[in-house]
């Protein structure tokens, strides 16, 4: 007989989960089974996502808000002999009850944008107040509004997974482009002039910088200029954001943008020379920690590789 989970246990799992999430240490496959296998497990992961996100939000008042004051019988300040309240503030998720006390009188704060960056070979996550969540891949930037629900992307390659809520649209802006979505799953990279947007689950609504908007569903996907020009194409829906799974998934995709791709776990400068016309390339390459990125690819792609003090470029090789 399967002993059913108490609510005490789901919100303790949950709290295991959304560590290993915003580490990017997690299984993913067990990460959906257990998301899976109750709804219940669902709506803790989103709580306590919720809750960590508002906690790093709002940190720096939290500190302030928790900072000790008690005082002794002789009337001197002391610190409170436990050691929870640096636990509780090194942690995030504990510090929910002060969060809960001490919302109202910093909330005020979140009329700011707020600002969310990794650095090369780094990847995070990040909750909104309704649950919808978006992850950054490595080397990004982005502002967020979380009062407006507005991401403007500065930099790199962002997944958004939003709930469904027709009276809450969810605004993401990357160069000029604004693509309006109200519960969908979908990623925008944006590297120097290029944006490009594909459709994993539901649907957007893609504003070009000039022209008509246009409507994007599961399996479609663009990449657009600053000057409004665009190339639609097909993408494989489980391929979208393929960096999530720890792969790089390419189906005939210039070398330039594997390139690129591939700097941002490495955290070098690579470029490809212009001998190598515009090939394309499809494969696959397994990101790990990054170190062999540039090895796999060339040898997939047959190409040289020569490092100098401040980049790596590719090459055709020589016959």
């Amino acid at each position: 007989m399967v002993m059913e989970e108490s609510d005490s246990e789901i919100v303790e799992r949950a709290v295991v989960w959304q560590r290993a999430v915003a580490g990017d240490a997690v299984d993913w496959a067990a990460f959906t089974e257990w998301l899976e296998a109750d709804s219940r497990h669902r709506d803790a992961f989103d709580d306590i996502a919720l809750i960590d996100s508002a906690v790093d939000t709002h940190r720096g008042a939290l500190r302030t808000l928790l900072r000790p004051s008690a005082r002794d019988d002789t009337g001197e300040a002391t610190e409170h002999r436990s050691t929870g309240r640096r636990w509780f503030l090194g942690t995030g998720i504990a510090a929910a009850l002060a969060l809960v006390v001490g919302l109202p009188l910093i909330q005020s704060q979140q009329t700011r944008p707020v600002a969310y960056e990794t650095s090369p070979g780094t990847t995070r996550s990040v909750t909104l107040d309704d649950g919808s969540r978006f992850a950054l891949s490595a080397d990004t930037a982005v502002s967020v509004d979380h009062r407006q629900r507005r991401v403007t992307i500065v930099r790199g390659a962002v997944y958004f997974d939003v709930r469904h809520d027709p009276a809450r649209q969810l605004i993401v802006e990357a160069n000029g482009y604004r693509i309006a979505d109200i519960g969908t799953r979908f990623s925008v990279d944006l590297a120097g002039e290029h944006v490009s947007i594909a459709v994993a689950q539901g649907m957007v609504i893609v504003a070009p910088p000039a022209g008509e908007p246009m409507r994007l569903e599961a399996g479609d996907a663009v990449t657009g200029n600053r000057d409004g020009s665009l190339a639609r194409a097909n993408v494989v829906p489980d391929a979208v954001a393929s960096w999530r799974h720890g792969r790089l998934l390419y189906d005939n995709v210039a070398l330039a943008t594997v390139a690129r791709d591939i700097s941002r776990y490495t955290g070098e400068r690579i470029t490809v020379a212009v001998t190598a016309g515009d090939r394309g390339f499809s494969g696959v390459l397994v990101i790990g920690d990054g170190s062999h990125l540039v090895s796999d690819f060339a040898a997939v792609a047959d190409l040289a590789v020569e490092r100098s003090a401040d980049r790596v470029v590719l090459s055709p090789k020589h016959s």
